[in-house]
């Protein structure tokens, strides 16, 4: 369709490079399958034709009730983040995939292969590009975070994470749900409530902020209500201190420019607060340590000098 139609252009910029989100969704995602005994298949295809995921339910295997409940017998996945956006070029490339697996002779028929796109946030924009060239997308009946097309013989699925009910199961996915979203937000007080340590080491990693911004909150509000033990608020900061550690560590590594700006928010007392006296002047030449001396301060300490080398022996 040309631009004179004022239609949008069909193609969309692609993104560049894998992101954490990705790299965690797919991580979570395949280990979850390895439980129930699914078989992970080769990605590789041609070039830029890398599948992020092919999954195999081997006859027997059973995922009635679990992530994978809409599974068929090989399973071509894609994913997307919340800052990855999920374009036409994305969504042909999965088609394309979807076709060479059957060429490939993995799938005795379209009907034992199935292209899923799991999407963090609703892809508006791709669906208004889908209806304007007749393709017809609907939700399942009851189940308003799975959404089904067809292209030629290809069945397609749309998993969309920001609509996952807060069940068990839909727990993997439902980390990337768009964090400005309510049901992200429930979702994290849900996991924290159920002290499902798992889940919230991925949180942490995924997305820091956001995750310590939520869970003060609920803490918060659980200690008003009294249900949180002096042994329960204990072991919450020593997590946080924890976590903190661990994102200092990392901003240290990669000599981060935030750093800086970060500590300068940190009162100095606070800073000082855990250094020994020795350790406040390490680094520091004799004279930026009097720098800011008073005169009595100076005098004090030539007087403590002074006391200091008159007790030490001689080494004649």
């Amino acid at each position: 369709m040309s631009e004179e139609s004022g239609s949008e252009p069909l193609e969309q910029p692609e993104g560049t490079g894998s992101s954490l989100p990705d790299v965690l969704s797919k991580g979570l995602t395949r280990s979850v399958a390895l439980q129930l005994g699914l078989v992970v298949e080769p990605t590789e295809y041609q070039q830029s034709l890398r599948a992020d995921l092919v999954f195999r339910v081997p006859p027997g295997v059973n995922v009635e009730g679990t992530l994978f409940d809409f599974f068929r017998a090989i399973n071509i996945v894609e994913f997307k983040s919340e800052n990855d956006a999920f374009t036409l070029a994305e969504f042909v490339k999965n088609e394309i995939r979807v076709d060479l697996q059957f060429l490939q002779d993995k799938a005795k028929n379209f009907d034992d292969i199935l292209n899923v796109y799991v999407l963090s946030p609703f892809p508006q924009r791709f669906f208004e590009q889908a209806q304007r060239r007749g393709l017809a997308l609907e939700a399942v009946e009851g189940k308003p975070w799975l959404w089904h097309g067809q292209v030629g013989f290809q069945d397609i699925l749309f998993v969309i994470c920001r609509n996952l009910p807060i069940e068990e199961r839909f727990y993997p996915w439902l980390n990337f749900a768009p964090s400005e979203t309510r049901r992200w937000r429930d979702y994290v007080q849900t996991v924290v409530r159920q002290d499902r340590k798992d889940m919230m080491e991925v949180l942490t990693k995924l997305r820091p902020k956001e995750y310590i911004m939520n869970t003060e909150d609920l803490i918060e509000q659980l200690r008003a209500e009294g249900l949180i033990t002096p042994k329960m608020d204990a072991k919450y900061e020593k997590d946080l201190a924890e976590g903190l550690e661990y994102g200092f560590k990392i901003m240290i590594r990669r000599k981060s420019p935030h750093l800086g700006e970060l500590l300068s928010n940190v009162p100095l007392e606070e800073r000082m607060a855990g250094l020994k006296p020795g350790d406040r002047l390490a680094g520091l030449k004799p004279e930026d340590w009097i720098a800011g001396m008073s005169q009595e301060e100076r005098q004090k300490l030539l007087k403590l000098l002074t006391e200091q080398a008159a007790e030490e022996p001689s080494k004649e």
